[in-house]
């Protein structure tokens, strides 16, 4: 309770930017979803970058088709009606800059206070492989009233940010098994090096993980200090933290979520050469149906073997909650894999796994801590060592 309070009380700092309105269309925009609106589009963006900040709108029932655009500080994108990616690949490189790689549809560097709001839609149309809305560097971030839907890679990516607030936001992707349009890599939100996090009250149904935090490489700052609440979930492969962790990982909350559907439901992956601390880390009050796996905390995310390494680049999970969990027709219950140079340390209890096909997926090795065998259902782990 105190670490929510005091991430309630940073993200309070969080406020709509008041400015001038700027309105795409006053910039030459068509707004019918045919024609390109990118220039419009960025000419608006650069008017409210000329006056320090404002809103910029993109119209009730008009689509913007755009390519790719870039916010500055002190800007809310209030989009009402709809922005659609365009499927064209030279549209996701900048004027003048010479990329091997797609820009994202949405991107920010280097800034503060940035909104996204207005209750349209933004559409990546699920072709040219870039992030949806990628912020890096960025503080005082508030995301809220809208919907992303067919990114072709992530839908929200957030890189070395702080003072996070997502909410009341929908995100809807292929399942990645989809047999006739799945989708791969398009996480729900994706947060590496990121501090002081609120995501809440949002219905996330996409192709990779639901949620996933990380650290980014092994010289960036720990991701820490992250709630997740209130959320439901479709198809998934998450509540993910890992699998890179080697800058660390802690102080994570995830609760009152409702999971259906989803490859797999709370997870924590990492392995050797990419690992490292994971600590402080809290699964309250989550449902699960109709899941591969219900349980999932692993060293040895690539399923290979790989030889012992360095200490700081060996997963390590320690004080790993889990708690009032259920889980109803799962094929796996359990998949819980430390390694033998670094146990898992974890505490289950009041945990009920029904209607599975598999109580454990093999191995289950290296893990200890408590468990309350007269709330955990049917039995705690086999394999955990009790202290």
């Amino acid at each position: 309770m105190n670490r929510l309070l005091s991430l309630l009380a940073g993200l309070s700092s969080l406020t709509l930017i008041l400015g001038q309105d700027y309105r795409v269309l006053d910039f030459n925009a068509t707004g019918n979803g045919i024609a390109d609106d990118t220039n419009a589009v960025r000419a608006a963006l650069a008017a409210a970058a000329a006056t320090n900040g404002g809103r910029v709108i993109f119209d009730y029932s008009r689509i913007f088709l755009t390519g790719c655009f870039q916010v500055k500080k002190n800007v809310i994108l209030d989009v009402r009606g709809m922005i659609k990616g365009s499927n064209l690949s030279d549209h996701y490189v900048f004027p003048g800059k010479n990329s091997s790689t797609w820009e994202p549809l949405i991107f920010g560097s280097n800034m503060k206070n940035i909104t996204i709001t207005g209750g349209g839609i933004i559409e990546g149309q699920g072709s040219i492989w870039p992030k949806l809305v990628y912020l890096y560097n960025t503080q005082d971030i508030t995301v809220y009233n809208i919907t992303l839907r067919n990114s072709p890679m992530y839908n929200l990516a957030f890189e070395h940010v702080s003072n996070v607030h997502v909410y009341n936001v929908t995100i809807l992707n292929p399942d990645s098994f989809s047999t006739s349009n799945p989708s791969h890599n398009t996480d729900g939100v994706n947060m590496y090096g990121a501090s002081n996090v609120l995501i809440e009250n949002s219905y996330i149904s996409t192709g990779d993980d639901a949620i996933a935090l990380y650290s980014g490489g092994c010289s960036y700052n720990a991701s820490e200090n992250v709630i997740v609440r209130n959320l439901t979930v479709g198809a998934s492969h998450g509540l993910s933290i890992g699998s890179i962790t080697c800058g660390g990982v802690r102080n994570v909350t995830f609760q009152d979520i409702t999971i259906d559907g989803s490859w797999i439901g709370v997870r924590i992956k990492s392995q050797r050469g990419r690992g490292g601390l994971v600590q402080n880390i809290t699964y309250s009050n989550i449902k699960m149906n109709n899941m591969n796996y219900c349980i999932q905390l692993t060293m040895n995310y690539s399923s290979t073997y790989i030889p012992p390494t360095s200490y700081n680049v060996t997963p390590h999970f320690q004080d790993i909650n889990v708690h009032d969990v259920t889980c109803n027709k799962g094929y796996y219950g359990w998949h819980l894999e430390g390694l033998d140079d670094s146990e898992i340390n974890a505490n289950f209890w009041n945990i009920q796994l029904t209607n599975y096909t598999n109580l454990y997926r093999n191995p289950c090795v290296h893990i200890y801590g408590t468990c309350d065998n007269s709330t955990v259902l049917p039995n705690c782990p086999s394999c955990m060592r009790i202290v």
